[in-house]
């Protein structure tokens, strides 16, 4: 397990059109946080969307890119709607109501 202290989060603010964007919530490896290159990482997620490979090809390669970025989990705005109304997280302690959320992911996937 990564320790809490050994990660960051990171609130990025995507354009989906001119009228329109969204947040993404980065839940990251602290060392790696001034290296994020969030365009590369955009255009990555992208290209995956669009590849034909089966669902669990595409699965795998999603869980490699985020390793090779230092990123732990990625929520969407409505994710993290939905958690807040749910009182899964706080939302006054994103960064380590992330954590939890994401170390009990990798708990149950181990």
């Amino acid at each position: 397990m990564i320790p809490f202290n050994d990660t960051d989060l990171q609130i990025v603010n995507v354009e989906i059109d001119p009228d329109d964007s969204t947040s993404f919530y980065l839940l990251i490896l602290a060392d790696m946080a001034d290296d994020l290159d969030l365009e590369r990482l955009m255009d990555e997620l992208a290209a995956l969307e669009e590849s034909d490979n089966d669902d669990d090809q595409k699965d795998n390669d999603y869980q490699e890119l985020l390793e090779r970025m230092g990123i732990i989990e990625i929520f969407d705005q409505d994710e993290i709607e939905d958690m807040i109304e749910e009182g899964l997280i706080n939302p006054e302690d994103l960064h380590y109501s992330l954590y939890q959320i994401a170390t009990e992911e990798m708990d149950l996937e181990s």
